[in-house]
């Protein structure tokens, strides 16, 4: 018997769910040379994602297990309440896997769980979650939206701190435009727009972005847990967008 990931709360530990791993990614010092543990984004049958963690110790026993969009089964972890500012999903509990969390990977399983989720905005609607921010200028979620990319400029590189970081900027349009901040590993998702390789127009899924604000204007940059999916016709909003800009008058 399986538990639904809506039902899991802080109530006990020995919760069994079925799940697809969606999204895997490091926790690390802003230089990236301390590995703190990994981030995982896992998706139940009934549509529902949680975020959940393991610390270097945990992950280390399951690295060779977990690969992202595979299905598996936990048995036996903690959950607490989600806090702190750019949750990569909304719901309000987060899961730790610990030294009693069992994982099994399932082979063949006879069920429907989606590869991905998406909490969709509309660009128009991005400058009210950029100034739902805490008092560092955070926004208490990372957002997901979906557009055209258009005016996408040359990979820039700036100097910081912790040495050079190469980024990209690109102006994205569903109706309404916003300019987007492609940050490091994540410009290789761009490989096939740079190469003129994909075909026209370029829909995108833009996954777990920042949302804030610049001199009064509303722009989206990307995040260690950010992921760009283009033309992905896995799921509806791809086809529900190309509807909507031939309505516009944007596409014959």
């Amino acid at each position: 018997m399986f538990d639904n990931l809506a039902s899991v709360d802080t109530s006990r530990t020995n919760w069994r769910i079925k799940i697809r791993v969606t999204r895997i990614w490091p926790k690390s010092t802003d230089n990236g040379n301390i590995f703190r543990g990994m981030n995982l984004i896992l998706l139940d049958s009934e549509d529902f994602h949680v975020h959940a963690f393991a610390i270097p110790e945990i992950w280390n026993g399951i690295a060779n297990i977990i690969v992202e969009g595979n299905l598996y089964e936990f048995f036996n972890f903690t959950v607490i309440e989600a806090t702190g500012p750019l949750r990569p999903v909304s719901s309000n509990y987060m899961i730790r896997l610990n030294q009693l969390t069992t994982v099994n990977h399932l082979f063949g399983y006879p069920v429907f769980i989606p590869r991905n989720k998406f909490e969709l905005s509309d660009i128009e609607q991005i400058n009210d979650f950029a100034t739902l921010s805490d008092t560092n200028g955070n926004a208490t979620y990372a957002i997901d939206v979906v557009g055209v990319v258009e005016t996408i400029e040359p990979v820039n590189v700036i100097q910081t701190h912790y040495g050079p970081r190469q980024f990209i900027r690109f102006t994205l349009y569903d109706g309404s435009y916003i300019k987007v901040t492609v940050w490091n590993q994540l410009l290789e998702d761009l490989d096939p727009i740079l190469e003129d390789n994909v075909e026209h127009p370029h829909i995108v899924i833009l996954a777990g972005f920042r949302p804030s604000v610049y001199r009064g204007i509303a722009q989206l940059s990307s995040l260690p847990c950010s992921r760009i999916f283009i033309n992905y016709r896995q799921h509806g909003a791809t086809y529900l967008m190309r509807q909507k800009l031939r309505a516009i008058g944007y596409l014959a």
